[in-house]
């Protein structure tokens, strides 16, 4: 009978998204229940809004609740990989069977609801002074728990012996799910944690790794595809220019970025999803561009449709708020102004890429949002953001920017794109583009007042414009030496000659 079940579980007639709703379900009625049980949470009040009382109490009654939605989102993540490479079952198949089953989770505070006469058991993590304080359970187990471990070990046992016709497998299975349970109880202690927050930040970035890891197992074509047009140059440029906001902020580079390791990570991971979201959407509208100068994106090469491409976007934003959001509100809007500049400058109606030489103005105001967001991460006052440096992002690498319109040209033309190479020709365009490189490099040391970097910024400047303005004109080149570029000013900033 078990058998049956799973393969109708299993089946094509029933689509993976009607059990995340089960699996969202299931999350949703535990969190309800253990209102009643965890005397450690904000219970639900009606109080007015002018009191600090109301703010305070939904505010952590908040943080709460998505602390243990994204518990149990990561929980059954990792349960989907270890029994998927236990199985060698394909992980989608996996998902199915561990979110049917996911409505188990409501057994504990149920449990302890039912034979407390309802007054509930309090569930939280453990705080093992010693191991023998979690073996061979931990002593914050509530019956409620016991049973819910219980049904998914046997649950786990069944599910694997079946698939793998092996019983010792099983075991594993059943003493993989074991020892899970041992360290997420411990999670708090492991991670020295002492309030949620830094929890949920722990467990969004393991999210994040386990999805990227069931993206790979699942559709291992799509992940590579775009895994290979990431256009990693650009995005390495980006990310250089949030740490080039800390190393301004003069807060300790490596300081600021090791206190608060979890939400760098975190950042980072948001911004990369919403730049993979704006290069889909890029990628969309300039399909007819592409036909003629970027053949080898997943898109022209039918990997994609327009339509699938268009709905990842979305859900690439949305899912880069979240992680934002585990950061800070911060952070949230930052990745929003990212989104939002990104749009204006590449989607119709708008599509200011059509706008000659001044549509770079976004291209820069990206930059600039990075900087100042690093500035922020380092601790400091927006409004002590030095106006030099928005001047400069603004004349200088608005300018600088025009520089990614020199290889598709052809493709611009054909598409009735006025940029600049269309307009003043590949030649002029070159030699412009290189100057305005120059003068961007050279600017660099008049705004940050320093004569090494005035120096070493010229040099590079007419280094680029070498690389630009030659015959067998290519961008990698370019790109390598900028970012090298900013690595060095980077290592500079944190040195002892810019720091005394």
């Amino acid at each position: 009978m078990f058998k049956e079940i799973i393969a109708n579980i299993e089946g094509p007639h029933i689509r993976l998204r009607y059990f995340i709703l089960i699996f969202a379900s299931s999350m949703t009625l535990r969190n309800f229940l253990e209102i009643f049980s965890d005397k450690a949470n904000v219970p639900f009040q009606l109080l007015s809004e002018k009191t600090m009382a109301f703010f305070a109490a939904n505010y952590s009654l908040a943080i709460s609740f998505a602390h243990y939605y994204i518990f149990w989102i990561f929980t059954f993540l990792a349960l989907s990989l270890l029994f998927s490479w236990i199985t060698k079952t394909g992980i989608l198949l996996v998902l199915k069977a561990l979110f049917a089953c996911s409505l188990i989770i409501i057994i504990t505070p149920l449990f302890d609801l039912l034979i407390t006469s309802g007054r509930g058991i309090e569930i939280a993590y453990a705080h093992p002074k010693s191991l023998l304080d979690l073996f061979p359970l931990p002593k914050i187990v509530t019956p409620g728990m016991l049973v819910t471990s219980l049904t998914a070990a046997v649950l786990s046992f069944s599910y694997c012996a079946l698939k793998t016709k092996k019983w010792l497998l099983g075991l594993l299975a059943a003493a993989a799910l074991y020892a899970l349970m041992i360290c997420l109880a411990a999670l708090p202690v492991i991670i020295k944690a002492t309030h949620p927050l830094p929890i949920i930040r722990i467990l969004s970035i393991g999210i994040f790794l386990e999805l990227a890891v069931i993206l790979f197992l699942s559709k291992p074509v799509y992940a590579r595809a775009y895994l290979g047009q990431l256009r990693w140059l650009r995005l390495s440029y980006y990310l250089a220019m949030f740490f080039l906001g800390i190393s301004i902020a003069r807060a300790g580079f490596f300081a600021s970025l090791m206190n608060n390791l979890p939400c760098l990570v975190l950042t980072a991971i948001a911004f990369i999803l919403s730049w993979l979201g704006a290069v889909m959407l890029n990628d969309v509208e300039d399909y007819e561009i592409d036909l003629i100068t970027n053949k080898e994106r997943p898109l022209v090469k039918n990997i994609f449709s327009k339509t699938q491409l268009q709905d990842i976007s979305l859900w690439l934003f949305l899912a880069a708020c979240v992680f934002a959001a585990a950061v800070n509100f911060t952070t949230l809007f930052f990745t929003a102004l990212l989104i939002s500049s990104s749009c204006v400058y590449s989607l119709r109606p708008l599509r200011l890429r059509r706008v000659p030489v001044f549509s770079k103005s976004l291209i820069a105001l990206n930059s600039l949002f990075l900087v100042i967001l690093g500035w922020l991460f380092a601790g400091q006052d927006i409004l002590q953001f030095p106006k030099t440096i928005v001047l400069y992002f603004m004349v200088f690498v608005t300018l600088a920017a025009n520089l990614i319109d020199l290889k598709d040209c052809n493709g611009d033309r054909q598409a009735g794109l006025k940029t600049l190479p269309v307009i003043i020709g590949m030649e002029k365009a070159r030699l412009l583009n290189g100057i305005f490189i120059l003068a961007a490099y050279s600017a660099a040391g008049f705004v940050l007042l320093d004569k090494y970097i005035l120096v070493a910024g010229i040099c590079a400047g007419l280094l680029q414009l070498f690389l630009i303005t030659r015959k067998d004109y290519r961008e990698t080149p370019v790109l390598l030496t900028n970012l090298c570029a900013i690595i060095i000013l980077l290592f500079y900033l944190n040195s002892p000659f810019w720091l005394r």
